[in-house]
């Protein structure tokens, strides 16, 4: 199973490995939610390396708890890969405005 991990400095969060089905499970859903506490996070996507829709449902949540918890949320690196799930997918604005 390959695994990604969450690396913060000051307000950007990294998310670095895989972000896909094999990835993602109930344990590690919620992972990220201790990363939002400042009012402007910046989630850099440059090191995730694949991306299936469970990493978009994934990114979906992030910004659903983010807004829950009145955090702006920066999505920066985005790869062709998951603008185009995005669009396919019909979420392509919500990541684009986060």
């Amino acid at each position: 199973m390959n695994i990604f991990k969450i690396e913060k400095k000051a307000a950007t969060v990294t998310i670095v490995g895989e972000l896909t089905r094999h990835s993602i499970d109930n344990k590690n859903q919620n992972s990220i939610e201790p990363y939002l506490v400042d009012n402007d996070i910046i989630i850099d996507l440059s090191s995730v390396n694949k991306i299936d829709t469970a990493g978009l449902a994934w990114l979906l949540l992030i910004i659903e708890q983010s807004h829950a918890k009145r955090v702006k949320l920066h999505f920066i690196h985005l790869s062709d890969e998951l603008i185009k799930l995005a669009k396919l997918s019909g979420v392509d604005t919500l990541i684009a405005n986060t």
